[in-house]
């Protein structure tokens, strides 16, 4: 098993931004793209996503902190090799390498989007994924609203501070 830091990527300024809110706990397991925390600076809010795929150990931000690009959010555990890997029949080994041993170990391929089988999507929303700007989750946490409750009157459903 080996620990690998989780950085937030260049932020594009070296303003300090808000963690507004934590998309994991330690000992969940992510996948690679998984968002992880979300970030709010004056004019935009985004979602850092894991680098990489594992299980949670810690996360070195709560909500609240300030945080600049390069910093350390999370250490994650990913699995070795050998935990993903499927065992073949000697003769299949041979035809992927000439040193082939008693058995061999090959890494299992990722399954396509094809052949996952289609679950039922959940209705419910986080607040990361309502369509709202930076000043109006600002208000919304400064008034203790969840934004998934409130009914969004803007354009093309955009949670409005009238909202």
């Amino acid at each position: 098993m080996a620990k690998e830091a989780v950085i937030i990527p260049d932020l594009g300024s070296d303003d300090a931004v808000d963690v507004i809110e934590l998309s994991v706990k330690p000992g969940d397991t992510v996948k690679v793209d998984q968002s992880l925390v979300v970030l709010e600076s004056a004019k935009a809010s985004m979602e850092v996503p894991s680098s990489v795929a594992g299980r949670i150990i810690e996360l070195t931000v709560k909500v609240g902190d300030k945080v600049n690009s390069g910093a350390v959010i999370a250490w994650v555990e990913t699995a070795a090799a050998e935990a993903t890997a499927v065992e073949i029949k000697p003769t299949e080994a041979a035809l992927v390498t000439e040193k082939a041993a008693p058995t061999a170990v090959l890494p299992i391929e990722k399954a396509t989007a094809i052949d996952a089988p289609v679950a039922k999507a959940d209705t419910t929303k986080t607040d990361a994924e309502i369509y709202a700007g930076p000043a109006v989750r600002k208000l919304a946490r400064e008034l203790g609203v969840e934004l998934r409750d409130i009914s969004a009157g803007g354009p093309r459903g955009r949670v409005t501070k009238e909202d």
